[in-house]
């Protein structure tokens, strides 16, 4: 369901939603005669099996097991259009994918990032709980419980974060 208004040098957006399974996208917003756009974008639990299974080409299809994985986001874009503001919020949580010869599997708990943009200055926030990658075949995993990441005024910095190699064996791993 898309309402869109287009009359005197304005675009209105107006409670349009479409829906991914039983999830809904939420759009709303405008674009006024002056160029200055307040538009929002939210989406919550988005089970991403569902996209992959209905736009992976056959062969990736065919190749990949896509279990599970929900995303939620909220996309806004404030100002002028010149030199808007644009910020982005993104959860994705419980994430399954693994290959159907069973070589690697990826797990991920939760995914949560922050963003803003301004011009040419990007910061953020990204923060994962409990990654690991699986390879059956070898018996090895690879874990990271937890990994924080900060970007701002074009540095990242990734804090300390301890990995965990096959239960035992453990590696602090410092980055930039």
């Amino acid at each position: 369901n898309i309402n869109l208004i287009l009359d005197n040098n304005l675009l209105d957006i107006k409670n349009s939603s479409l829906y991914v399974s039983d999830s809904p996208v939420l759009i709303d917003g405008r674009i006024d005669k002056k160029s200055t756009v307040d538009i929002s974008i939210k989406a919550e639990k988005i089970p991403l099996p569902v996209l992959f299974n209905a736009f992976a080409p056959k062969n990736v299809r065919n190749t990949y097991n896509f279990k599970s994985g929900d995303l939620s986001f909220n996309l806004n874009l404030k100002g002028k259009l010149k030199n808007a503001i644009a910020t982005a919020n993104a959860t994705l949580i419980n994430l399954f994918i693994g290959d159907k010869s069973n070589n690697f599997v990826l797990k991920n708990e939760k995914f949560a990032s922050e963003f803003s943009i301004k011009g040419q200055n990007l910061e953020g926030d990204i923060q994962n709980n409990n990654f690991g990658i699986l390879l059956p075949k070898t018996k090895s995993k690879l874990f990271a419980d937890k990994l924080e990441i900060k970007i701002a005024d074009k540095n990242i910095e990734i804090k300390e974060n301890n990995l965990n190699l096959n239960n035992n064996s453990s590696l602090v791993s410092f980055l930039f």
